[in-house]
Protein backbone atom coordinates (compact mmCIF):
# COMPACT_ATOMS: atom_id res chain seq x y z
CA UNK A 1 0.00 0.00 0.00
CA UNK A 2 1.48 3.35 -1.00
CA UNK A 3 0.95 6.83 0.44
CA UNK A 4 -1.77 7.92 -1.99
CA UNK A 5 -3.61 4.62 -1.84
CA UNK A 6 -3.81 4.90 1.94
CA UNK A 7 -4.81 8.55 2.18
CA UNK A 8 -6.93 9.31 -0.87
CA UNK A 9 -7.79 5.94 -2.40
CA UNK A 10 -5.73 6.48 -5.55
CA UNK A 11 -5.05 3.42 -7.74
CA UNK A 12 -6.74 0.88 -5.46
CA UNK A 13 -7.30 -2.32 -7.42
CA UNK A 14 -10.94 -2.81 -6.47
CA UNK A 15 -11.26 -5.84 -8.71
CA UNK A 16 -8.57 -7.57 -6.66
CA UNK A 17 -10.15 -6.40 -3.38
CA UNK A 18 -13.52 -7.91 -4.26
CA UNK A 19 -11.92 -11.01 -5.77
CA UNK A 20 -10.11 -11.63 -2.48
CA UNK A 21 -13.38 -11.17 -0.60
CA UNK A 22 -15.30 -13.54 -2.85
CA UNK A 23 -12.57 -16.17 -2.75
CA UNK A 24 -12.40 -15.97 1.04
CA UNK A 25 -16.04 -16.66 1.82
CA UNK A 26 -14.91 -19.97 3.28
CA UNK A 27 -13.67 -17.95 6.24
CA UNK A 28 -17.20 -16.70 6.81
CA UNK A 29 -18.35 -20.30 6.97
CA UNK A 30 -15.44 -21.16 9.26
CA UNK A 31 -16.43 -18.32 11.56
CA UNK A 32 -19.87 -19.88 11.96
CA UNK A 33 -18.22 -22.99 13.42
CA UNK A 34 -15.93 -21.09 15.80
CA UNK A 35 -16.59 -20.43 19.48
CA UNK A 36 -15.39 -16.83 19.69
CA UNK A 37 -14.61 -14.45 22.51
CA UNK A 38 -14.50 -10.69 22.21
CA UNK A 39 -11.25 -8.78 22.44
CA UNK A 40 -11.63 -5.09 23.28
CA UNK A 41 -8.71 -2.73 22.81
CA UNK A 42 -9.00 0.72 24.32
CA UNK A 43 -7.22 3.84 23.08
CA UNK A 44 -7.05 7.26 24.69
CA UNK A 45 -5.95 9.60 21.90
CA UNK A 46 -9.19 9.60 19.92
CA UNK A 47 -11.50 12.55 19.42
CA UNK A 48 -15.12 12.11 18.37
CA UNK A 49 -14.70 15.31 16.33
CA UNK A 50 -12.18 13.78 13.90
CA UNK A 51 -12.20 10.93 11.38
CA UNK A 52 -10.45 7.66 12.19
CA UNK A 53 -7.24 8.52 10.37
CA UNK A 54 -5.47 5.35 11.53
CA UNK A 55 -8.31 2.89 10.92
CA UNK A 56 -6.52 0.90 8.22
CA UNK A 57 -3.15 0.98 9.97
CA UNK A 58 -4.51 -0.23 13.32
CA UNK A 59 -6.85 -2.88 11.93
CA UNK A 60 -4.20 -4.34 9.62
CA UNK A 61 -1.63 -4.28 12.44
CA UNK A 62 -3.90 -6.27 14.74
CA UNK A 63 -4.77 -8.74 11.99
CA UNK A 64 -1.13 -9.17 10.96
CA UNK A 65 0.23 -9.51 14.51
CA UNK A 66 -2.47 -12.02 15.42
CA UNK A 67 -1.65 -14.13 12.36
CA UNK A 68 2.11 -14.00 12.90
CA UNK A 69 1.66 -14.87 16.57
CA UNK A 70 -0.34 -17.97 15.63
CA UNK A 71 2.27 -18.97 13.07
CA UNK A 72 5.22 -18.59 15.43
CA UNK A 73 3.82 -19.50 18.84
CA UNK A 74 1.34 -22.31 18.19
CA UNK A 75 1.87 -25.79 16.83
CA UNK A 76 1.22 -26.44 13.14
CA UNK A 77 -2.01 -28.25 13.98
CA UNK A 78 -3.22 -25.37 16.20
CA UNK A 79 -2.26 -22.81 13.56
CA UNK A 80 -4.44 -24.64 11.05
CA UNK A 81 -7.22 -25.30 13.54
CA UNK A 82 -7.78 -21.80 14.89
CA UNK A 83 -9.38 -19.17 12.70
CA UNK A 84 -8.23 -15.59 12.11
CA UNK A 85 -9.26 -12.55 14.12
CA UNK A 86 -12.30 -10.64 12.86
CA UNK A 87 -13.07 -6.96 13.53
CA UNK A 88 -16.51 -6.50 15.11
CA UNK A 89 -16.94 -2.78 15.76
CA UNK A 90 -15.27 0.50 16.63
CA UNK A 91 -16.93 2.63 19.29
CA UNK A 92 -15.99 6.24 18.68
CA UNK A 93 -17.29 7.60 21.99
CA UNK A 94 -15.10 5.36 24.12
CA UNK A 95 -12.36 4.61 21.57
CA UNK A 96 -12.91 0.85 21.94
CA UNK A 97 -12.05 -1.47 19.07
CA UNK A 98 -13.72 -4.88 19.31
CA UNK A 99 -12.47 -8.05 17.62
CA UNK A 100 -13.63 -11.68 17.69
CA UNK A 101 -11.43 -14.78 17.79
CA UNK A 102 -11.08 -18.09 19.60
CA UNK A 103 -10.06 -18.18 23.24
CA UNK A 104 -6.65 -19.84 23.27
CA UNK A 105 -4.95 -17.59 20.72
CA UNK A 106 -6.75 -14.55 22.16
CA UNK A 107 -5.48 -15.24 25.68
CA UNK A 108 -1.87 -15.41 24.63
CA UNK A 109 -2.21 -12.58 22.09
CA UNK A 110 -3.68 -10.33 24.79
CA UNK A 111 -0.70 -11.04 27.04
CA UNK A 112 1.60 -9.97 24.22
CA UNK A 113 -0.19 -6.62 23.85
CA UNK A 114 -0.31 -6.19 27.63
CA UNK A 115 3.37 -7.03 27.91
CA UNK A 116 4.12 -4.29 25.38
CA UNK A 117 2.34 -1.82 27.65
CA UNK A 118 4.37 -3.12 30.59
CA UNK A 119 7.64 -2.65 28.74
CA UNK A 120 6.67 0.92 27.94
CA UNK A 121 5.48 1.73 31.46
CA UNK A 122 8.49 0.26 33.25
CA UNK A 123 11.17 1.13 30.71
CA UNK A 124 11.81 -2.36 29.42
CA UNK A 125 11.44 -4.17 32.75
CA UNK A 126 11.44 -7.93 32.23
CA UNK A 127 8.27 -9.92 32.82
CA UNK A 128 8.17 -11.70 36.16
CA UNK A 129 5.81 -14.02 38.02
CA UNK A 130 4.93 -16.04 34.94
CA UNK A 131 3.37 -18.88 36.93
CA UNK A 132 1.27 -16.40 38.90
CA UNK A 133 0.00 -14.77 35.71
CA UNK A 134 -1.02 -18.12 34.30
CA UNK A 135 -2.80 -19.18 37.50
CA UNK A 136 -4.75 -15.90 37.57
CA UNK A 137 -5.68 -16.19 33.90
CA UNK A 138 -6.89 -19.75 34.49
CA UNK A 139 -8.95 -18.46 37.40
CA UNK A 140 -10.82 -16.11 35.05
CA UNK A 141 -10.87 -18.61 32.18
CA UNK A 142 -11.10 -22.12 33.69
CA UNK A 143 -12.00 -23.49 30.26
CA UNK A 144 -8.47 -22.66 29.08
CA UNK A 145 -7.02 -25.82 30.60
CA UNK A 146 -4.51 -26.43 27.82
CA UNK A 147 -2.75 -23.09 28.22
CA UNK A 148 0.73 -23.95 29.45
CA UNK A 149 3.95 -22.19 30.35
CA UNK A 150 5.51 -22.94 26.97
CA UNK A 151 2.82 -21.00 25.14
CA UNK A 152 3.38 -17.95 27.29
CA UNK A 153 7.17 -18.12 27.12
CA UNK A 154 6.84 -18.27 23.33
CA UNK A 155 4.58 -15.24 23.48
CA UNK A 156 7.26 -13.17 25.22
CA UNK A 157 9.65 -13.86 22.35
CA UNK A 158 7.02 -12.32 20.12
CA UNK A 159 8.03 -8.96 21.63
CA UNK A 160 10.80 -8.90 19.06
CA UNK A 161 8.27 -6.88 17.07
CA UNK A 162 8.56 -4.08 19.59
CA UNK A 163 8.59 -1.36 16.91
CA UNK A 164 5.18 -2.38 15.59
CA UNK A 165 3.75 -2.79 19.09
CA UNK A 166 5.11 0.63 20.00
CA UNK A 167 3.15 2.08 17.08
CA UNK A 168 -0.05 0.92 18.79
CA UNK A 169 1.12 2.41 22.07
CA UNK A 170 1.91 5.70 20.33
CA UNK A 171 -1.70 5.74 19.13
CA UNK A 172 -2.80 5.68 22.76
CA UNK A 173 -3.22 1.97 23.48
CA UNK A 174 -4.16 1.72 27.16
CA UNK A 175 -6.38 -1.31 27.80
CA UNK A 176 -6.75 -4.88 26.56
CA UNK A 177 -9.81 -6.88 27.61
CA UNK A 178 -11.32 -10.29 26.79
CA UNK A 179 -14.92 -11.32 27.35
CA UNK A 180 -15.38 -13.78 30.22
CA UNK A 181 -17.56 -16.07 28.13
CA UNK A 182 -18.16 -16.83 24.46
CA UNK A 183 -19.76 -14.07 22.41
CA UNK A 184 -23.17 -15.12 21.11
CA UNK A 185 -24.24 -11.85 19.52
CA UNK A 186 -25.35 -9.93 22.63
CA UNK A 187 -22.69 -7.82 24.37
CA UNK A 188 -25.00 -7.11 27.32
CA UNK A 189 -24.64 -10.73 28.42
CA UNK A 190 -20.86 -10.72 28.78
CA UNK A 191 -18.38 -9.05 31.11
CA UNK A 192 -14.76 -8.30 30.38
CA UNK A 193 -11.52 -9.27 32.08
CA UNK A 194 -8.86 -6.56 31.93
CA UNK A 195 -5.84 -8.55 30.74
CA UNK A 196 -3.48 -5.56 30.78
CA UNK A 197 -4.33 -5.01 34.45
CA UNK A 198 -3.56 -8.63 35.28
CA UNK A 199 -0.21 -8.60 33.48
CA UNK A 200 0.93 -5.28 34.97
CA UNK A 201 -0.35 -6.03 38.48
CA UNK A 202 1.28 -9.45 38.75
CA UNK A 203 4.56 -8.07 37.45
CA UNK A 204 4.63 -5.32 40.08
CA UNK A 205 3.59 -7.55 43.02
Amino acid sequence: MNFYEYWIGKDIDLAEVWKAFDEGKGYIEKYKTMEVYMLRIGFENYSSNSPLFDHEAVSKTIKSLFHDFKRECLSDSEYNEFGPIFIYEINRGSALWSFLAELKPLLVFSTVLSAALLWKKFEGQSLNNLEKKISIIKKYFPQATDIDVKNFVNAWTFLGRKKVLNKLIEQGLKKIEISDKPFKGDKSKIEFVNMSEIIIKTDSD
